[in-house]
C-alpha cells in the first residue's frame, strides 16, 4: 500500500461528504483513534474523547447543533486546547495529532471552526501511531512510501478508507453513527 495515496483518499473522501455524513464518519473514525491510543491515554483524556464523540453523535443524528450542544462543544474544545497547550511536548506526534483531531471536531460542532477542520490531522494520527518515535517534531513526507498490506498501519488506513467509502454510498435513512458503524464494520 502507498501511504500517501491512502491518506489522500481518506482526506478527500471525508471532505466530499455532506455535513451529516461527514460527522457520522468522523464519529466512527474518532472512536477508532480512541481505540488506537487507548494504551497511551489517561482517564481525563478518555473523558474528553467521549464527551467530544457524544457531541458529534448528537449533531450527526439531529442534523444540527442546538445552542446547548454548541455550548458543550465549545467548552470541550477549550479543554482540548488547554490540554494540548500544557502537554504537547510530553507526547508523541501521533497522540498530539489525535488530540488536535478531537479539538477540531469539538470546535466544528461549536461553530468556531470550519467544516472539515478535523480532517487535517486525522490521517497523521492514524499513521504516526505505528511509526517508531523519532527526534524532533517533524517527519519528512515521502509520497512514494510503501508499506506491507498486512502491517498495522496499512490495516488502519484500509479500515479508515472503508468507513469513508461505506458512508459515501449509504442511503440517508439514518445517520446514527452507532448503527452506521455496525453496517460498515460489523
Amino acid at each position: 500500500m502507498r501511504v500517501w495515496d491512502a491518506k489522500k483518499s481518506i482526506y478527500n473522501g471525508l471532505r466530499a461528504l455532506p455535513r451529516r455524513q461527514y460527522l457520522c464518519a468522523m464519529w466512527i473514525l474518532g472512536d477508532e483513534l480512541r481505540s488506537l491510543y487507548s494504551d497511551r491515554t489517561a482517564d481525563s483524556e478518555q473523558s474528553l474523547m467521549s464527551g467530544t464523540l457524544d457531541a458529534v453523535r448528537e449533531v450527526a443524528i439531529t442534523g444540527g447543533a442546538t445552542a446547548e450542544a454548541a455550548g458543550r462543544a465549545a467548552e470541550l474544545a477549550g479543554r482540548w486546547k488547554r490540554l494540548i497547550g500544557e502537554r504537547e511536548n510530553e507526547v508523541l506526534p501521533g497522540q498530539w495529532n489525535a488530540w488536535v483531531t478531537f479539538e477540531s471536531l469539538a470546535a466544528e460542532v461549536a461553530g468556531t471552526a470550519g467544516q472539515y477542520e478535523a480532517t487535517e490531522r486525522l490521517t497523521l494520527a492514524a499513521t504516526e501511531r505505528w511509526r517508531e518515535p523519532y527526534p524532533g517534531r517533524a517527519r519528512r513526507i515521502d509520497p512514494d512510501e510503501e508499506i506491507d498490506d498486512a502491517s498495522p498501519m496499512a490495516r488502519t488506513l484500509a479500515r479508515f478508507r472503508r468507513v469513508v467509502e461505506g458512508i459515501s454510498k449509504m442511503p440517508q435513512w439514518s445517520w446514527d453513527p452507532v448503527r452506521v458503524r455496525e453496517q460498515i464494520l460489523g
